[in-house]
């Protein structure tokens, strides 16, 4: 994830908050059995910058306005008007709404991790089917 000024704010071996302050990342990656509160974290970030990415609006206050603003626009019906312009077009909806669901799985799981971020990457990988809640 990069900030305004296209400095890294995540990569494989931390994380900056939205302070900018350093979040040292366990040894041993978010395993199936490290399902505690900083894995839930990460999963919580990770629905955010999905959210980021098909909106094209920057998240503050630690997502929670992206996150509030996507389930204002109905998600159901209104999807198309919640995607970033600059795709135009070029956009699969049935794709983008499985991406939503992932996020929306990833942004439940801050409190209480479901899934480690393993999981999420299989997600994407249409390796695994998404639950639906």
């Amino acid at each position: 994830m990069l900030d305004e000024n296209f400095t890294a704010k995540l990569s494989d071996v931390g994380l900056l908050s939205s302070i900018g302050t350093y979040v040292q990342m366990p040894h041993s990656s978010c395993s199936e059995e490290c399902m505690d509160q900083e894995c839930g974290n990460i999963v919580y970030q990770l629905g955010v910058l999905i959210l980021e990415l098909i909106t094209g609006q920057s998240s503050e206050q630690g997502g929670t306005d992206l996150i509030q603003w996507v389930q204002g626009s109905r998600l159901s019906s209104s999807i198309h008007m919640m995607i970033d312009p600059d795709l135009g077009n070029n956009y699969d909806a049935r794709e983008l709404k499985k991406l939503l669901v992932v996020a929306r799985l990833c942004i439940k799981s801050k409190s209480n991790p479901k899934f480690p971020v393993s999981q999420v990457f299989r997600f994407l990988q249409k390796k695994v089917h998404i639950p639906r809640d």
